[in-house]
């Protein structure tokens, strides 16, 4: 059954939320007229997230936002990026914010139905874009600060350089703080805003906007932060994040030997130390000088397992391995066989196949104790840690919910087989 877990991923270190248009679109933390006056910076703000992004879609994805925009009206702010399909070496970084000019003859003015002015401000609605060019490879992390601060410039800084700064007020105009949705503004019936993290609320839709790939962390400041301090933010999980495999469609999900896990870091853990035949370690032919006659259907039982199956997706031709992590320590098993369903092993350059569905790993000797206690993962040579997952997307097997037979149809299609990590 899916659960909150389903949306999660981890490189072994670090646990992520995986968010698309599909299944997961956004994290609601609140109705923006309640969290306004006591949660919600105003006069200074700076939105910090590290994120990926998937596909090269030219369409906007939000990142996160208190937000409502509609004809004539526009207040709140919202981060987001997109891609331009006419300038596919770039990627675009969208800071939408409305905030209040300080001299009123420079504010618009909200209109009742009559069309009579109520001295109700309403601000105007600022969009500062940022160019990353190059746009950083597919799959790879992403640092983002957006900030801005009352009679101060608007900026976006990416992976620790500043693309854009600019004022949201004329060169002769104040700007004030950011001004927030209010009850005040509406006649009759309203749609609440809302803050929303992994997407962007659209009001008029009723829909969110969805960010497509992981975000891993995100912060709200009540100030802007010092260029030191953004540069510094950056670095650090930038050396952490070096280590791990990009985001791409490789990707595993759980072991074959145990029940279902969930992609978390704290259990990402298969205890190898399980019962299994005696002869899956030994063969028997190999006791010299012992009389084992009678013996040879015989099952003894020992405590490990000689190998261990991972499900996922991996790419016929790249070169995988099993790592046991345990506190400081770790240990690799020898380079992994690559199966398909069947459990037939996969050669590059025999097979028209170019993905497996199983990574098979030769246990190491393993000497702290039992492996329960150790988190796995899945390392591709020259890259890195592979991310566990559960597939959310069409292109690494997901099935809409237009494409199955019936409500209780399978939803994860692997190679021809049901998804290993969610079945139905």
């Amino acid at each position: 059954q899916m659960s909150v877990e389903t949306f999660l991923a981890t490189d072994a270190v670090e646990s992520v939320m995986q968010f698309d248009t599909h299944i997961n679109t956004g994290l609601v933390v609140g109705d923006v007229e309640t969290l306004r006056v006591s949660t919600l910076p105003s006069n200074s703000i700076a939105v910090e997230a590290w994120f990926t992004v998937e596909e090269a879609d030219s369409s906007y994805s939000g990142i996160a936002g208190a937000f409502q925009k509609r004809q004539g009206y526009g207040k709140g702010w919202a981060l987001g990026h997109y891609m331009d399909a006419n300038r596919d070496d770039s990627l675009f970084l969208s800071f939408q914010l409305a905030v209040q000019a300080n001299e009123e003859a420079y504010n618009d003015f909200t209109l009742s139905p009559g069309l009579e002015a109520t001295g109700r401000s309403r601000g105007g609605l600022f969009n500062l874009i940022g160019r990353k060019r190059p746009a950083p490879p597919l799959g790879s992390w992403i640092h983002v600060v957006a900030q801005y601060s009352s009679n101060g410039p608007a900026q976006i800084w990416v992976n620790g350089e500043q693309l854009v700064s600019e004022r949201p007020c004329m060169n002769s105009v104040s700007c004030g703080p950011i001004l927030y949705p209010e009850l005040i503004d509406f006649w009759g019936s309203r749609d609440d805003t809302l803050f929303t993290i992994g997407g962007v609320h659209d009001i008029d839709a009723q829909r969110f906007i969805g960010h497509r790939g992981l975000l891993s962390m995100f912060r709200l400041y009540e100030r802007t932060l010092l260029p030191q301090e953004i540069q510094q933010m950056y670095k650090v999980r930038a050396s952490q994040y070096a280590a791990t495999a990009r985001l791409t469609r490789w990707y595993w999900s759980g072991s074959t030997e145990l029940p279902l896990l969930s992609p978390s870091a704290s259990r990402a853990r298969v205890d190898v130390n399980a019962l299994a035949n005696f002869s899956d370690r030994f063969d028997v032919d190999s006791f010299e000088g012992v009389d084992l006659q009678g013996l040879e259907n015989t099952v003894f039982q020992v405590l490990e397992f000689e190998n261990i199956t991972v499900w996922g997706r991996f790419a016929v031709g790249e070169t995988y391995r099993c790592r046991w992590i345990f506190g400081s320590e770790g240990q690799d098993s020898a380079t992994g066989e690559l199966l398909d369903s069947g459990g037939s092993i996969l050669m590059p350059g025999e097979e028209t196949v170019t993905l497996a569905n199983r990574l098979r790993c030769r246990l190491p000797d393993w000497s702290y104790g039992q492996t329960s206690n150790a988190i796995l993962t899945v390392e591709q040579l020259g890259e890195g840690r592979v991310w566990q997952r559960v597939c959310v997307r069409e292109s690494c097997g997901y099935v809409p919910p237009q494409r199955r037979s019936d409500n209780n149809g399978i939803w994860w299609i692997h190679h021809g087989d049901p998804h290993p990590c969610i079945g139905r």
